[in-house]
Order: C-alpha cells, then structure tokens, then sequence
C-alpha cells in the first residue's frame, strides 16, 4: 500500500490536535488519507486548526478532564479507527509543591485524563483499530524538577503494556518524544528557546531538534501497522539514551 493510502477511509481522533505535536499527527493522517476530527479545548483553537488543515478534518470541543464534557464528545463521534491522546493538561510538577489535591497535579491531568479519554470512548473504537498515548523524555530520564511528569510518563508506559493485554485485538501504543519544536515552548522569549535548542542540538546523536511532523509520522505507523502493540516508540533523535 503506497504511504499516502495507509489510512484510506479511517477515522482518526486526536485529543489535543489543535496545536503542537498533536497537530503534526492531524497533517500526516490526512495526508495518508483519513478522516481526521482533533479534539480541542477551545472552539476558537480548534476552528482555527481546522481551516488550516482543510481536506477531511473536522472540529470537536471537549475537557478531557471533565467526565461530562468527554461523554458529550463520544454522542458526536462514529466509529473511531484510531485514537491518539496527545493532550497534557497542566498543574502541580513537584511533590513538595503538592497540596494534595490531586486533581491539582500533572500526574492527575496526564494520567487520569488519558485513561478516562479511553474509557469513555471505548465503545465508538473498532476492534481492528488503535489506541495511542503520548508521554516524553522524563520516562527514563528522571528529573527532580518535574517529579509528578516523570511519574505521569512512567505510569503511562506501563499501563500502555496493561491496556494492550486488557484491550486486545484493539491495539495500546505509546510514543515516547524527545525535545520538538513546538509551541510546548512558546511561554520561553526567543533567545531563550533558542539557546535551549542549540545547547540540546549539541546533546543530541542526530544533531538536530525534532519536528511535530516526526510525530505525526511516528504516530501514523503505529496506526498502520497491524501488528504493533504494547510498544513505546523512542522519537528523540537517540537523545533519550545519551
């Protein structure tokens, strides 16, 4: 089957497609020819995103964090193919920050909303089709300032092997991204985010940030190939093992 024809007549759901790496992931299923719908927070981010990306996509609005909210979504939804979960709503990243309120902390918003995104949508999800998370660097490379984001990754990796034993013949992946140009790093002033890129340019094997196109790539394989699951897929240039 040619590239552009892999997901000829699937349906794609992407949570958190309205930007950033989730957005790469909306480019390159379209691009191989699937019904795209990205799931965003705002009507006015995912509107915008969806006129940019033209062809087959289409707009939803939800809180993934918000149990009301995500079974509204799944009243609007058909049958879904494939599933990615790229959003990572915010809050408290270090243990000694935490108040203990956990619907405060990363590991909260990462964790609990992803499982509670597949939960909910289950049932709208072929048994021929996929589930795919989204965690980062900090899985194997712990930091002590993001303590609740190095769980919440941690906790996803595992429970992508678990789902994919408890979920089967739908298939559980996990893509593990090292550093991407994306607006995850807008909050930063531009020599800021450049100096960050160049001194990670230096640690990095391949010599070069990633894209949200690598992403979208890497998110459109584990898609397409039937017999992949529960794997986590390391696109960081190698720079998660140096």
């Amino acid at each position: 089957m040619m590239m552009h024809q892999q997901l000829e007549g699937q349906h794609v759901v992407i949570a958190g497609g309205s930007s950033g790496m989730g957005y790469g992931a909306a480019e390159e299923a379209l691009r191989c020819g699937a019904q795209v719908t990205i799931v965003g927070s705002t009507k006015e981010k995912t509107d915008r995103a969806v006129a940019s990306l033209g062809g087959t996509s289409f707009g939803a609005v939800a809180d993934i964090l918000n149990e009301q909210s995500l079974r509204n979504l799944a009243d609007q939804l058909d049958t879904i193919d494939h599933l990615f979960i790229t959003a990572s709503p915010g809050g408290t990243n270090r243990l000694t920050d935490l108040d203990f309120d956990i619907k405060k902390s990363y590991l909260y918003g990462k964790v609990w909303s992803s499982l509670m995104t597949v939960k909910i949508l289950l049932p709208k999800i072929s048994t021929s089709g996929s589930v795919t998370f989204l965690t980062g660097g900090f899985a194997v490379k712990p930091d002590g300032k993001a303590t609740l984001v190095t769980g919440a990754y941690a906790a996803l990796e595992g429970l992508t092997e678990a789902l994919a034993l408890e979920l089967a013949p739908i298939r559980v992946n996990n893509i593990r991204p090292g550093m991407i140009d994306s607006p995850l790093w807008d909050f930063m002033d531009e020599k800021e985010r450049e100096d960050l890129f160049a001194a990670e340019k230096n640690k990095n094997p391949l010599h070069r940030i990633g894209t949200i196109s690598d992403i979208g790539r890497a998110a459109v394989f584990l898609m397409a190939n039937d017999y992949i699951t529960g794997d986590t897929l390391d696109i960081s240039g190698g720079r998660n093992i140096t």
